[in-house]
């Protein structure tokens, strides 16, 4: 099962547990967004009557701030190591594969703590990153990593609602 802390934005694979980035320091805000189209019926009418074509997949954008100036991180991963999980999330999984099933990017999860908003399933849609600052050596020490996701629903994956429930309730336990 995908692990992370009980107080920091992170993303994982839902495919291998374990990949997973964790952001070294929370964002200030939250960029999420649902769709809910609507479509006027019988526009001859006075008043038009409306009806909800469906929802889409939300969408959420993510900023990720990595710091390794003072030391290196909690989780011992170096900034650059940090950057090359968000690119592998967000990638083919076997690249040279001939099964669609591994050529498509990991399904991700995005948590944060238990009292944060509820884990999205999710696939990486767009990733930019930018390091802000290096060492004498050209070792990125500190970056952003500007992250948009949306929601999947993920069918193959027939404990991950479990597993996610599971993650939910020991989190609630140890805090």
């Amino acid at each position: 099962m995908f692990k992370n802390s009980s107080a920091k934005l992170a993303i994982g694979s839902l495919d291998n547990p374990d990949i997973s980035v964790e952001a070294h320091y929370n964002p200030k805000e939250l960029a999420a967004q649902l769709t809910v189209p609507w479509a006027a019926q019988n526009p001859s009418k006075d008043a038009f009557d409306s009806e909800c074509t469906g929802a889409k997949p939300k969408t959420m954008e993510l900023e990720m701030f990595f710091d390794c100036y003072e030391g290196a991180a909690p989780d011992g991963k170096t900034v650059q190591q940090q950057l090359n999980l968000l690119e592998v999330l967000a990638s083919p999984r076997v690249p040279d594969s001939r099964e669609a099933d591994e050529l498509r990017p990991h399904f991700c999860i995005v948590t944060w703590g238990p009292e944060g908003p509820p884990a999205l399933r999710c696939v990486i849609t767009s990733l930019a990153t930018k390091v802000t600052m290096f060492a004498s050596s050209g070792t990125a020490l500190r970056a952003v990593a500007n992250v948009k996701v949306q929601q999947v629903h993920v069918t193959q994956h027939s404990q991950i609602d479990n597993e996610i429930e599971q993650w939910q309730a020991t989190t609630r336990r140890t805090n």
